[in-house]
């Protein structure tokens, strides 16, 4: 999943139904000044992804090198905010049952590394799996379109029948 999309209920239902056992997320550098940092965000969605869908979630947050950072300052304001380490990385792996299990790390580049025990997913679901047994079918349902998009469509040219 990308970033937002991790919180965003219908996918991560969509998802859940395909019983998945890991989940990787992507998420940007840092996002802008208001509201949470990306760790933050990646930590707490995180968690409550690998909550929801009882897999394991490996949260991969981006970071910034020095240089990438003298690229992207456009005034000299901008240096506090490019330099500000709270809001960059945050890599994490969170188990089934929500636990941070490795991580979250800091602003630098690295490698995170979990010996998981996929049982872990069937133990969680066994006891609240709402793509199974804790859901309501004949209440809730939720249609996917599997078809393959089209980017263009033309429509009401009036050729039918030729």
């Amino acid at each position: 999943m990308i970033c937002g999309e991790s919180s965003n209920p219908l996918a991560v239902f969509a998802l859940m139904a395909e019983y998945p056992h890991v989940l990787a997320v992507s998420w940007p550098n840092r996002f802008p000044k208001r509201g949470m940092s990306c760790p933050e965000r990646a930590l707490v969605v995180g968690r409550a992804l690998a909550l929801s869908t009882k897999a394991f979630v490996v949260n991969a947050c981006g970071t910034m090198t020095d240089e990438i950072r003298e690229l992207l300052v456009y005034k000299e304001e901008d240096r506090a905010v490019l330099w500000d380490d709270r809001s960059t990385g945050g890599s994490c792996i969170v188990a089934p049952g929500g636990q941070v299990v490795a991580g979250p790390m800091g602003p630098e580049e690295g490698l995170l590394l979990y010996d998981a025990d996929l049982r872990e997913c069937v133990a969680e679901k066994v006891r609240h799996d709402f793509a199974g047994h804790y859901n309501r079918p004949d209440v809730f349902q939720l249609r996917v379109n599997a078809s393959a998009p089209r980017i263009y469509v033309r429509e009401g040219e009036g050729d039918e029948g030729r």
